[in-house]
């Protein structure tokens, strides 16, 4: 026998086993315990999430309200300025560009 013989010799027993195999008797109270599992697993998961499911989206929802309220009290408006000098100084104000200190870096 050469070592391919051999080969398919050992795969032909082992499906033969395979086929051949004794059924094992299942445990008579095998599904009434899974079925028992489930419902417990259910019942403790769904009191929880009833609570925690619409959580997310009620944060979400407080949070663009609370947006939409920031957005339109803002005090500030926002104007295009009509020419440079304006803007100039607009800038100027904003970063404090009149002291002392600040004068240095200005070119004239």
């Amino acid at each position: 026998m050469n070592n391919k013989e051999k080969i398919e010799e050992e795969i032909r027993k082992t499906l033969d086993a395979f086929e051949q195999k004794e059924s094992l008797p299942p445990n008579p109270y095998f599904y009434t315990r899974v079925q028992q599992r489930i419902k417990e697993g259910s019942e403790n998961k769904s009191t929880i999430w009833k609570f925690l499911k619409p959580l997310p989206l009620a944060c979400l929802l407080l949070i663009n309200i609370g947006t939409f309220i920031w957005y339109f009290n803002t005090s500030e408006v926002y104007s295009a300025t009509e020419t440079r000098q304006e803007l100039i100084e607009i800038l100027s104000y904003d970063l404090d560009l009149n002291t002392n200190e600040s004068n240095m870096f200005l070119a004239k």
